[in-house]
């Protein structure tokens, strides 16, 4: 057998291209770069802010650290429109000691996409509204989430990373009846900025008191109707 250092270097190398190695018993293996390179997202070797899970849809064995479930078992496929809540793990898949509990805090009041490793084309991106530690096991969080947008199913014993993306927080008032001061509940947790537009098309300018982070009373000049743009 010729040095390693010997061999031609691939330099257009395929999914299918085989690597050498041993596994964890000793035993050789021959390992494709498609499958090392899933591997390394499910263990997320690579650092990325996300954490890798596996969906146990059965939950046959009880609730396991890396994994996503439902508060009782499901069906083998479950449609991500279909989602409201979901239980996640605090800890990556195949890693039982180092939880993810400072990433996952921060995803709250954020946009999170939950996307198959196997076939990315299959996702759900969603609003996290809220995160409670589950009942009886604190191993678990419980996300209360909204649906935006997505495609396919979530599909048993196939691994899914979270993501999050923090977005510009928005909401938009509709006055229907005119008045000279409008009570604004926006729930954004901040004191946005305020743009009134008027029935009419036209904007208009008002003295912009706020309550608190999640309230504020726009006082007009006179009586309109129309819409305020919080961001």
């Amino acid at each position: 057998m010729a040095r390693i250092n010997k061999y031609p270097i691939d330099s257009d190398p395929s999914k299918s291209d085989l690597l050498l190695g041993s596994d964890q018993g000793g035993a050789t293996r021959n390992y494709t770069l498609d499958v090392l390179g899933k591997s390394l997202t499910y263990f997320n070797n690579l650092g990325f802010p996300m954490v890798a899970y596996w969906f146990d849809a059965k939950m046959t064995g009880g609730r396991q650290k890396g994994t996503l479930s439902f508060a009782t078992a499901s069906n083998d496929e479950v449609a991500f429109n279909g989602l409201t809540s979901i239980i996640a793990s605090k800890y990556n898949y195949g890693d039982t000691v180092n939880t993810r509990v400072n990433l996952i805090d921060s995803w709250v009041s954020t946009e999170i996409t939950i996307t198959s490793i196997e076939d990315p084309n299959r996702f759900g991106i969603y609003s996290l509204d809220t995160l409670t530690n589950l009942a009886g096991d604190s191993n678990f969080y419980t996300l209360a989430i909204t649906y935006k947008s997505g495609n396919g199913n979530l599909i048993k014993d196939q691994y899914y990373t979270i993501t999050s993306k923090k977005t510009d927080l928005n909401y938009t008032h509709y006055q229907a009846s005119a008045a000279t001061t409008w009570s604004i509940n926006h729930n954004l947790g901040k004191n946005p900025s305020v743009t009134i537009v008027a029935a009419t098309g036209d904007q208009v300018q008002g003295e912009v008191e706020y309550i608190d982070a999640n309230n504020v009373t726009v006082t007009l000049s006179s009586a309109n109707s129309g819409k305020a743009y919080l961001n």
